[in-house]
């Protein structure tokens, strides 16, 4: 699978899980490409999901400054997105 097509990916999987509820608020589809960029760089280099989605968690806490979204719904992220590009 191309990049592009892990990205268009990625962002179907992040709008369907919605972090912070700003799809529902009429956030751009882009709003979340550096969290996938990140999901996507640490499943190319191998990283166990079980740490890429602790990283993703870590980027999204300080990226929004706000409660912490779900580990679990991370590593919901996370598998789905590697479940489709491995």
């Amino acid at each position: 699978m191309e990049y592009k097509q892990q990205l268009e990916f990625g962002r179907s999987v992040f709008k369907k899980h919605d972090p912070y509820g700003l799809f529902a608020g009429g956030a751009p589809i882009d709003e979340f490409d550096k969290y996938i960029n990140g999901v996507l760089s640490g499943l190319a280099s191998k990283n166990s999901k079980e740490d890429v989605a602790g990283h993703l968690q870590a980027l999204l806490f300080e990226g929004f400054e706000s409660e912490e979204f779900d580990y679990r719904e991370c590593l919901k992220i996370v598998e789905e997105i590697e479940g489709k590009i491995k």
